[in-house]
């Protein structure tokens, strides 16, 4: 089949026929441009998703054998057969393992989202200094009453008033 160059009316070569196809099929400036800030804009929320999850993991309770599994199934990608020879475990007991993970970590996900929204509602109720200074050590920081008490030099059946007076009833 002869392919000819309109504008000159001459035969093209195989390799210009090449040539002309790619820049026929390649993408505009444009296009190249935002499929790029497209991928920059999914890595980045691969990476903020995966700190999230390394937070919450961090967060939630997990016994060492728990640990050891997560790091090989989600980190290391290996399938839960590869696990289990690699644990010494049936795939079954790895997949026990795998869904109690799930499990805790969707119940602590809950627990700290049910936090985060009970914050919110007693950052609103906060009327004085030390109660600002106490939510701060709470919610903030993470403290418990008996750490905040000794910050504050306060019993914590003090704290344990104060909080109640700025936790939302219900």
């Amino acid at each position: 089949m002869r392919v000819e160059d309109t504008a000159s009316g001459q035969e093209l070569a195989p390799f210009e026929l090449e040539i002309k196809d790619e820049i026929a099929s390649a993408q505009s400036p444009f296009e190249e441009l935002a499929s790029q800030e497209k991928r920059e804009g999914e890595n980045q929320l691969k990476r903020i998703s995966k700190y999230k999850l390394s937070c919450l993991i961090r967060r939630t309770k997990l016994t060492p054998l728990q640990v050891e599994c997560y790091r090989l199934i989600w980190l290391k990608g290996l399938t839960e057969r590869e696990a289990a020879k690699k644990l010494g475990f049936s795939r079954s007991r790895v997949r026990n393992i795998k869904q109690t993970i799930m499990s805790s970590l969707t119940l602590n996900l809950e627990k700290e989202k049910k936090r985060d929204r009970m914050a919110a509602k007693a950052q609103l109720a906060c009327k004085t200094e030390k109660q600002r200074k106490i939510w701060n050590l709470y919610f903030k920081q993470g403290k418990t009453i008996r750490e905040i008490a000794k910050d504050l030099s306060l019993s914590r059946q003090a704290v344990r008033q104060l909080l109640m007076v700025i936790l939302p009833r219900g």
